[in-house]
């Protein structure tokens, strides 16, 4: 049993618990740490000469919540479960009943109890604050406290719907809970979330001046005659914040987490309940919502994955730490902007080249603009424009760690900079280009040292989106790799590594689902069919609406690009000459001209034009939506495991990340490679094969991956 929670008893009688676990760099309600708190509580309630209970942390965060690990572990064990009835759902309540019991006994054993608060509590961190008689909260602008459970696809478990609504009343606590917001210590006071904020660093000493006073040890919803703040569920006023969330709930499976239903049922319920009731309740309701996938896909790919990736598990071991310092940017435009700013944000010193100095210098207003949006104090703001340096002269890269090209997408121009780049350079550095689909095996070509070359995919707007895909040449070596890795950690980024391959893994993969729509298009599908069955998919956008976004001249041109390269081996896709035509007959080039598929208003709305019936007809008989919707998703996923059959993504994680945080992937389905896992092996392949005998071979699976579905029954083993 873990040691997370040490006690302290004064000569006053106030015992305190002090929360720090020695293993964690955070505290986290493991099962072990349950069991330990509950020991800890039980064993101080029925010490006669302890008059009152101090909660603490020993760490600058109080505590971030549930073990995500261990409800993952859970959801596995009733999956493989052969239990029926009530009997496989053990497992899951189990997650969540002893911190019930353990909070209840806390909260009924008849002492005071009093929490003091520095730093955020997150989750079941401040469902334990919520259980105290009384909550003192240090005043840090960083701190934040609330319920982030349904952003992992759960139902708060430890009681937090209930004493929530009790606490701030249904108007106040059900948005929260409902969106997984967090709110500033202010915030929270107001609403009655917490009882007092003190200065910094002085919770604990005003909650053992509270207990001193030998305050009611019982809980006002303990009380025969408490009325929950505002009134219960049918209360006028409160009736309506169901009326109205519950049509969201049914807007599709696929876009809402799956906690979100069961959150909105438990504070309707418990409303109407005694606390016990309203618990018992809010379990089954947390035991519904883990057995499902869906929460299973959030957990596993938005946190853990992500979390392994972002402390760069995929770096080649061996390679030695490397911290980059300055960092040089060629090309100034949109892209080569945000990178620029993005690493002065970061700490590092950049140099910003362009071949005119008032280009380079529109580095300089992209890291105002950003900063203006992001609110950063002036003297931040000066900090960050001291490290940005516009020039138009390539030497200023000597002493660089880190140099990347970012001018237009073309093979000769990048094999010139690049030449160019690497003169400039000395010493122990890496040398990138940020490409979205050109080969990095051909761009190494011009290069005296191809070894210390990659590709490095930043995604727009650079300072906003967490992914970069970090792309190894033919002759990278590992030392290039871990210093791209350790240069993407440093600016906050979440890496993921793919072999060269033209489009690498996100450029493939999102195309796969655009122009699937544009094969429905030139079959006769219904634009808004198309579009509909994407978002109801769970995509955010339809994939006729993503490629205005993307631009379709620059589709165009990417194609037009890789026909060049590959000769005779380029496959002709039906979407080429509708692009073509696009762009070339109608002078349609996306969103960036207010004319593409879409045509887009002055009010920001947009319409589908009108010109796309009249160019492709709409068949008389349209295709069932669940075949649209299946076609977008399964596309997706037949050539993500095409790249993992050719060895261009050898981790199904960073195929599920990439995708969530690249081209926001609906993450209830986890990614493209834990929707097979979702849907399941054999029935994932079963509709494939159907889909590919109705619509044509691409959306059938390679072979080799296909044999392994087969014999193992799911990708993740």
């Amino acid at each position: 049993m873990t040691n997370a929670f040490s006690i302290n008893k004064s000569a006053d009688g106030i015992a305190t618990i002090t929360w720090d676990d020695p293993d964690q760099s955070t505290n986290l309600l493991t099962a072990d740490a349950v069991d330990a708190f509950h020991v800890a509580v039980s064993s101080l309630m029925a010490d006669d000469g302890v008059t009152g209970i101090l909660i603490e942390s020993g760490k600058s965060l109080f505590s971030a919540g549930h073990d995500v690990d261990r409800l993952i572990d859970a959801y596995n064990v009733f999956s493989d479960s052969n239990a029926e009835g009530a009997e496989r759902y053990e497992p899951l309540l189990d997650q969540c009943r002893p911190l019930q019991s353990a909070l209840r006994t806390l909260e009924t054993g008849g002492k005071p109890v009093a929490v003091a608060i520095e730093g955020s509590a997150l989750g079941g961190g401040f469902e334990v604050c919520l259980a105290a008689h009384r909550r003192y909260v240090g005043d840090n602008s960083e701190t934040k406290l609330g319920f982030p459970d349904v952003t992992l696809g759960l139902v708060p478990g430890g009681g937090g719907t209930q004493r929530a609504i009790r606490l701030a009343g249904i108007k106040a606590a059900l948005p929260l809970l409902l969106e997984g917001r967090s709110v500033n210590v202010t915030k929270a006071a107001e609403i009655g979330l917490v009882d007092e904020v003190v200065s910094p660093g002085e919770a604990a000493s005003a909650a053992r001046a509270w207990l001193k006073t030998e305050p009611s040890a019982t809980q006002a919803w303990d009380e025969k005659k408490f009325k929950l703040p505002g009134g219960d569920a049918h209360a006028p006023g409160v009736s309506m914040l169901f009326d109205l969330t519950n049509p969201s709930l049914c807007a599709g499976r696929s876009k809402t987490s799956p906690g979100k239903a069961g959150v909105v049922a438990a504070v309707y319920e418990g409303s109407m309940a005694t606390m016990d009731q309203g618990l018992a309740s809010e379990a089954q309701y947390f035991a519904k919502t883990l057995a499902d996938p869906s929460a299973r896909n959030f957990m596993r790919t938005g946190v853990t994955f992500k979390d392994e990736l972002r402390k760069l598990a995929r770096r080649p071991s061996g390679a030695p730490d490397w911290q980059p310092r300055k960092v040089g940017v060629v090309g100034v435009g949109m892209m080569g902007a945000g990178i620029a700013y993005t690493c002065a944000r970061s700490g590092l010193d950049v140099v910003m080249i362009d071949q005119d100095q008032a280009q380079a210098e529109k580095g300089i207003a992209y890291a105002e603009k950003a900063m203006a949006r992001a609110k950063i104090d002036d003297a931040t703001q000066a900090e960050i424009l001291g490290r940005l340096h516009p020039t138009t002269d390539l030497a200023a890269l000597d002493g660089a760690d880190l140099a990347i090209e970012a001018v237009f997408e073309s093979v000769e121009l990048k094999r010139d900079i690049l030449k160019k780049m690497e003169d400039a350079l000395s010493g122990d550095y890496c040398l990138a280009s940020n490409t979205t689909s050109l080969l990095i095996s051909e761009l190494a070509e011009a290069l005296d040292a191809p070894e210390r070359f990659l590709g490095m995919h930043f995604f727009s707007p650079v300072d906003r989106m967490e992914l970069l895909e970090i792309i190894s040449g033919e002759g990278t070596d590992d030392n290039c790799l871990a210093h791209a890795m350790d240069a993407a950690k440093a600016i906050g980024k979440t890496p993921i590594t793919v072999r060269d391959s033209r489009g690498f893994y996100t450029s493939r993969v999102v195309t796969s689902y655009e122009f699937e729509g544009l094969r429905m298009l030139t079959e006769g599908v219904a634009p808004a069919l198309i579009e509909n069955g994407g978002k109801l998919g769970g995509m955010p956008f339809g994939p006729l609406n993503l490629l205005d976004l993307t631009a379709l001249d620059l589709n165009l041109l990417i194609r037009r690009e890789a026909k060049a390269a590959l000769g005779s081996a380029f496959q002709e896709h039906p979407g080429d000459a509708v692009l073509e035509a696009m762009v070339e007959t109608h002078d349609r080039m996306g969103r960036k001209t207010s004319a593409g598929f879409y045509d887009y208003h002055p009010d920001r709305t947009k319409t589908l034009w009108r010109g796309l019936s009249e160019n492709w007809a709409v068949a008389s008989e349209q295709p069932p939506i669940q075949d649209v919707i299946d076609r977008l998703l399964y596309a997706q996923s037949i050539e993500t495991l095409h790249c993992m059959a050719e060895g261009v993504v050898t981790d199904p994680r960073e195929a599920d990340v990439g995708a969530v945080l690249g081209w926001s992937y609906p993450l209830t389905w986890g990614g493209p490679v834990s929707f097979i896992d979702t849907v399941g092996a054999a029935a994932f392949l079963q509709r494939a094969n159907d889909l590919a005998s109705t619509y044509g071979n691409h959306l059938a699976p390679p072979d080799v991956i296909a044999d392994r579905l087969r014999s193992k029954g799911r990708v993740y083993v």
